[in-house]
């Protein structure tokens, strides 16, 4: 990554020492949101056959362990959007958890 002196759209110059946390949190932040994504897909696509099941043998104990796994993927959003601090200026520190 090549850094030179940019502005930025105030014309305030880009303190480049953020620049590379910045985009390592972007990273972060993208590659979770993938994983997300496929997590809640995976789940809905889960529900469907499970409702298209209902009243056949085994089904409460489909729902049941569905129902744990929203509660799961509940708590892993969460901490995610709790796990990196960004302050309304750059110059606070980033925190990885």
């Amino acid at each position: 990554m090549r850094l030179h002196n940019t502005t930025q759209s105030n014309g305030a110059p880009i303190n480049h020492k953020h620049v590379l946390p910045m985009v390592q949190v972007n990273t972060f932040y993208l590659q979770k949101d993938s994983e997300l994504k496929v997590r809640l897909r995976s789940l809905i696509d889960k529900e469907k056959v499970i409702l298209s099941r209902q009243g056949r043998p085994g089904t409460s104990s489909s729902i049941n362990s569905l129902k744990e796994a929203y509660r799961q993927f509940e708590q892993d959003l969460s901490k995610l959007q709790a796990s990196i601090l960004l302050p309304s200026t750059l110059g606070g520190k980033i925190r990885y958890e």
